[in-house]
Formats: structure tokens, C-alpha cells, sequence
């Protein structure tokens, strides 16, 4: 439905709310980015890329549309409660839109139904595993509200619940501001990097609100001509379709005209930011970072699983657990978004060359990272078989030798140490990030969030960003060679890739 049917349709849907001669209320969207952004016809749209333009008044706007059909559901998502809930959050924003619509709020469901029956709801994803809470749900209108602040497991599990027997066409909407160590700048990249090569031949980004047509394959991103979408697409359903459509859509606070009219201040405050922040929030910048040149992605040597060698002369999982846990902590940063629970796999082949095969990264609970080390050490076990270990970081203190003892007796059968931490979390990994310098680390690709670890990896040392997948890895590549402290664990079983 264009912007204009959309208007005419519904008499509300705007940036702002504007009182007309006839005491209604008409709201309408800005012309330019957020015009485009409501016009969309993508399966996919990203909105934003700056601060103030009017990116969360547009998701909110995009379902209303569709508020006559009863059947309609659509669920707007905020990584965490707090920030839907928030005085200024998601929920204060949408009472400025939706009590005009006659919806009727459900604070503590935080839903609005409206006399259709139609509903608009928000819910939060604060861990990974909330994803799972949505299994076999249906979601005609899928949204997220700063799509950067959601891992990819989340946002491409979410995209498999965008279903629909209400008859509107599935989609999803997001929006987001710059974040160069996001997931979200590699799926944009087509309309980020100058030099991308485009499938139809050209070099160069696509221009703002430009179709794109995507695929994945073993967890990369594919990009196809229209031809090929075309082709490949024009029998199926939407949630049917492999190769599904998407595009980016630009805006900065300039062409949010009601924010610099109503708040001038605003514009003052992003230009008084500090230099990092300005160029990301004011002038959409997703390249800049404050820090992070320790690991960079083209110095890991990408490979398939098939590529891997036959065997290892030493193969370790290496587990750093979470100090923190989901809902422990209560006042601080982390209670929004704990730390992880991080499991490196790093092989040394015959070839003296470094085989970083899979990472494990879950925020969970105690009981749950049992049953996911065991799940993990089994798994491991038998498809690599002789010359595994399981190795653990062991922090000082008298609690961190309960921990291992308690781990120890878990996985009692295999080959288990602890690796005492010792200096600081930088000299710990400088030297992973010399051998990944050289080039002689291979990176498999496919079957984890490969994508998660290196937004995390080409951003450390920075203290805003998670550093517990390079805690592993560093963890891993000190214990690989590091002697065994008792003889070598060789069970008879070998694994499955041995049969080969």
C-alpha cells in the first residue's frame, strides 16, 4: 500500500500528530527518508544510519495500516523491558500515535488491540535463547527498534516466524543507528561499501532505498540479481522464497523538520558529542572506531568445514565462562546485556597452522551451561575423536577451584585442565592476534555466528564491547601450546571425520 493510500486509509500516520479544522487528528510522514521508508515494498527495510531521524515514529507508523484486518498481529521488539518501558521509551512514543487510531493499551502486556481486533505489540529479546519463546509463532509485521543491539541468530530466527494467514504479505522492518562492529554493517554493506561488487557487474554502493536480493548459504550472505530473484521466485510465497528482498534507507536528524523545529537543542547536543560519537550519530559514519587493532577479518584465512585436515596434533575446546549471568546483576551496564558464555575450538594441524573451527557464545544460566559444555564435549568427541581436551579458564580465588572441580567431575572421561588467567586481557591475546597477523590461522566458515565474533574481535580492545569470544580464543591458542600436565587422553573410538 503506497504512503498516500496508507494516509488516505487510516486518519492518522505521521512524524507528528497535527490538529486539524475538523478537531481530527492527522499525522502523516515526513517527505523524504521516512516517506520512503513507509512506501517500501521490500521484505526487508533498515532504516536510520544517524541519530534524530525519526526512525522509531516510522516503525511505529508502518503496521497502522493494516489495524482494519482482525487477524493482524505485529510485534515490535526492544532488545530489553527497560527500554520499551522507559519514561521516553518505546511505550511513551506509541501512545502519541496509537490512542488516535482508537487503540486501546494493555501496559502490562505492553499491547495495543484496536476495535478491529487487530493487535501491535512489544516485546524484548534481552538473551539469546528468548528467541525460542516465539517457536512456532506467526508474525505477519515483524519490527526491531535498533536493530544493531540484536545478534543475527536473533533477527534471522525471527525472520523465520514472519508468517501470515491474514492475508498482508509478510515483512520485516528495522531500524538502527551506525555500529562498524554490528552484523547489521556486513548485511548493509551493499549500500555502505564503495568498492562491494554487485551482482549485476557493477562496483560500488547502492544507492538509499535500492532493492537488493539476498541469500544464505552456509551462514554468508549471497547477493543475486533481480533476474535470478526473479526466476528462482515467481511460483512461491513469500515465506517460501529463499532469495528474499531488502534494502537500506538513509536519514539524519536534518530530515526530521518537526525535531529541529520542536528541540533546535538537539542538533547543538549531537555536535557537541565527542569526535567518535559525532561522526557516528550526526553524520552517519559506520566505519569509525574508537579502538580495535588487534584482529582485523582479512587477516584470517577463510575455509569450509571440507577443508579442514584429517587430523590434529592437538585439538581444544576452550571454555571462558560468564562472570555474570542473565537477571544476577541489577545495577550496573551488564544487567542489560551480561556477558557470555564463550567455547573456542582450535585445532593444530601436522601443518603447524591454527584451525579456529567453531565458537560456542550463549548467555545462559549456571544449569543451562552445564547441559551445553557436556552437549559440547560429546558432540566434539565424536566427530573429531583422538587428541581432544577440554580446557577451562580458571580465575584466582578459592570460588574458581570449586568451579573447576565442578566442571572436572562433568565431563569426567575426558582430557580436562584448567589454564590459570594471568596479565591482562590485551597481553593475553597479542599472541593469537600475531599468529592471525601472519596468516596462519584458518577461519571455518558456516554452522556458527562467525559474523558475531568478528564485530567483537575487530572491536577489542573496547571496553563498550564484548570481549569474551578473544578470552577463548586466547585461552585456547595458550593451552594448544602449552604441554599436557598428564598423558595424552587417546580413546579407541576414533571420531567421524577419521572415517573418512
Amino acid at each position: 500500500m503506497s504512503v498516500a493510500n496508507f494516509i488516505n486509509t487510516i486518519p492518522i500516520g505521521s512524524a507528528a500528530p497535527e490538529a486539524t479544522t475538523e478537531d481530527t487528528v492527522k499525522i502523516k510522514p515526513h517527505d523524504g527518508p521516512q516517506t520512503a521508508f513507509l512506501s517500501c515494498t521490500a521484505d526487508i527495510c533498515i532504516y536510520g544510519g544517524a541519530a534524530g531521524g525519526g526512525k522509531t515514529r516510522g516503525l511505529l507508523m508502518d503496521p497502522l495500516r493494516y489495524i482494519g484486518i482482525p487477524e493482524f498481529r505485529a510485534v515490535i521488539f526492544r532488545r530489553t523491558y527497560p527500554q520499551i518501558t522507559n519514561p521516553g521509551g518505546l511505550w511513551d512514543e506509541s501512545e502519541m500515535l496509537y490512542v488516535h487510531a482508537d487503540g486501546r493499551p494493555v501496559k502490562s502486556h505492553t499491547t495495543w488491540t484496536f476495535p478491529s481486533g487487530a493487535r501491535i505489540s512489544f516485546k524484548h529479546m534481552q538473551h539469546e535463547k528468548s528467541k525460542e519463546e516465539f517457536q512456532g509463532a506467526q508474525i505477519p509485521f515483524i519490527g526491531f527498534d535498533e536493530l544493531t543491539h540484536f545478534s543475527r541468530g536473533q533477527f534471522f530466527y525471527m525472520l523465520s516466524r514472519n508468517r501470515s494467514t491474514c492475508g498482508v504479505i509478510p515483512y520485516v522492518r528495522g531500524t538502527c543507528n551506525p555500529d562498524a562492529n554490528s552484523w547489521v554493517k556486513i548485511f548493509i554493506a551493499p549500500w555502505l561499501d564503495p568498492k562491494f561488487p554487485q551482482p549485476d557487474g557493477r562496483v560500488g554502493k547502492l544507492d538509499s532505498g535500492e532493492i537488493g536480493y539476498f541469500s544464505q548459504l552456509d551462514g554468508q550472505f549471497k547477493w543475486h540479481s533481480k533476474e535470478t530473484y526473479e526466476r528462482e521466485n515467481i511460483e512461491l510465497a513469500p515465506e517460501q522464497r529463499t532469495i528474499k528482498t531488502v534494502t537500506f534507507i538513509r536519514s539524519t536528524v536534518y530530515d526530521n523538520v518537526t525535531l529541529l523545529q520542536q528541540n533546535p537543542q538537539y542538533l547543538a547536543s549531537l555536535r557537541a558529542l565527542p569526535l567518535v560519537e559525532q561522526q557516528r550519530f550526526l553524520h552517519g559514519n559506520w566505519d569509525i572506531v574508537e579502538s580495535g587493532n588487534m584482529f582485523r577479518r582479512e587477516w584470517f584465512k577463510e575455509i569450509s568445514r571440507k577443508e579442514l585436515p584429517l587430523r590434529f596434533r592437538r585439538l581444544i575446546r576452550f571454555w571462558d565462562f560468564a562472570s555474570t549471568k542473565p537477571g544476577e546483576v541489577e545495577r550496573n551496564r551488564k544487567e542489560e546485556d551480561p556477558d557470555y558464555t564463550a567455547g573456542a575450538l582450535l585445532g593444530l594441524g601436522y601443518d603447524n597452522r591454527y584451525y579456529f573451527i567453531d565458537l560456542v557464545l550463549e548467555q545462559m544460566t549456571p544449569r543451562e551451561i552445564d547441559e551445553l559444555v557436556l552437549k559440547t564435549s560429546l558432540q566434539d568427541f565424536l566427530e573429531f575423536g583422538a587428541n581432544y581436551e577440554v580446557w577451562m579458564e580458571q580465575e584466582p580465588g578459592s570460588n574458581a577451584e570449586i568451579a573447576v572441580e565442578h566442571i572436572r567431575q562433568l565431563l569426567a572421561g575426558f582430557y580436562f585442565e584448567p589454564l590459570k588467567a594471568t596479565g591482562s586481557k590485551i597481553a593475553r591475546a597479542k599472541p593469537f592476534s600475531s599468529e592471525v597477523q601472519k596468516g596462519n590461522v584458518f577461519i571455518v566458515m558456516g554452522g556458527w555466528s562467525i559474523d558475531d565474533f568478528y564485530a567483537m574481535a575487530t572491536a577489542f580492545p573496547n571496553a563498550e564491547v564484548h570481549d569474551d569470544p578473544i578470552d577463548a580464543i586466547s585461552g585456547a591458542y595458550a593451552a594448544i601450546n602449552a604441554p599436557p600436565l598428564k598423558p595424552m587422553y587417546r580413546p579407541m573410538m576414533a571420531g567421524a571425520r577419521m572415517a573418512r
